[in-house]
């Protein structure tokens, strides 16, 4: 029965993903964005959530009309992204992509730096912009390597993703990851990440819009560990259907950064702020990014209201 329920919710999907697939890349952009309308529409906590979050990063400066306003565009943004992702993974999508001449690198000099270093390289990247098309570029560029993702829970939509991405690579579960990732850098293949999520009580709480928030520590523990060097960079998106690659190096051996665990996670989450703040209707609000506190208690955006929230200061 189960694999039966599974196969309906396979079909289901696939009637939404056909057209990304088959449609011009632009035109699936624009497609995306109309699933996104209808996401913000009907998922009320999710706007919720993006105006809760907007307000707690931006303060006074952003109006409750304004907050909404935004949450509407970043869902458009999340169904965009998957959009590009999905056109992308079709066969000869991602070289097309590459091809078509619509990126431009914001530091070629620390691209062609990237390419010159022979080490293998921890790939890192956020939910800002395209992180679909963040990933395959840097992987067109360095060569086959593998990719930390969830897996999904209906095994059919499972096989088919792993059956789209085989050409592009390796996919190493997101579950337990780093002792595979730590064996994929000891071999000298490259591994792309997505770290820009809750990490939970756990994690590595630093500073983000001015609200602690948890940070995976998993990259700056193997780049400090295996002395692989981080590449963050994100693929944001620009009018004419072009896009802007925005890059940061950071080399965990440098003895003037001195760097921890946790300064260097900080330092990741530092330079993500500075690229959201640039675009922030491009980044995932409607995340539950500071779901989990430094005291062990947590947010529950769905208990908030929109009115409270904006009567609260960022602390």
């Amino acid at each position: 029965m189960r694999w039966v329920a599974e196969s309906v919710v396979a079909i289901a999907v696939a009637g939404l993903v056909l057209p990304l697939w088959i449609l011009p890349r632009r035109v699936a952009g624009w497609v995306g964005r109309r699933y996104g309308d209808i996401a913000c529409a009907v998922y009320g906590l999710g706007r919720r959530t993006g105006a809760i979050n907007l307000r707690r990063a931006f303060g006074s400066a952003l109006t409750p009309a304004q907050a909404r306003r935004m949450t509407r565009r970043v869902c458009e943004s999340v169904t965009q992204a998957v959009a590009e992702g999905v056109w992308c993974l079709r066969p000869g999508g991602a070289a097309a992509f590459v091809r078509a001449g619509c990126v431009t690198e914001e530091h070629p000099e620390l691209a062609r730096r990237a390419l010159a270093d022979p080490r293998p390289k921890l790939l890192v990247t956020a939910h800002l912009g395209s992180w679909d098309l963040a990933i395959i570029w840097a992987r067109m560029a360095h060569g086959r390597g593998a990719v930390v993702q969830r897996a999904f829970d209906n095994r059919v939509l499972q096989a088919a993703l792993e059956w789209a991405r085989a050409p592009l690579g390796d996919t190493i579960p997101k579950r337990g990851a780093a002792g595979e990732t730590l064996n994929r850098l000891r071999q000298g293949q490259s591994v792309a990440m997505i770290v820009d999520e809750n990490a939970g009580p756990r994690g590595c709480f630093v500073p983000f819009f001015g609200r602690k928030a948890s940070a995976h520590r998993t990259p700056a523990l193997l780049a400090i560990h295996t002395g692989c060097p981080i590449v963050m960079a994100v693929m944001v998106r620009r009018p004419g259907g072009r896009y802007l690659c925005r890059s940061a190096w950071f080399e965990p051996a440098d003895p003037a950064a001195n760097w921890t665990v946790d300064t260097l996670t900080a330092a990741l989450a530092g330079q993500l702020e500075q690229w959201v703040r640039d675009d922030p209707d491009q980044w995932r609000w409607i995340h539950w990014r500071w779901k989990a506190r430094p005291d062990g208690t947590e947010e529950r955006y769905d208990r908030a209201t929109l009115r409270s929230c904006f009567s609260e200061h960022p602390s």
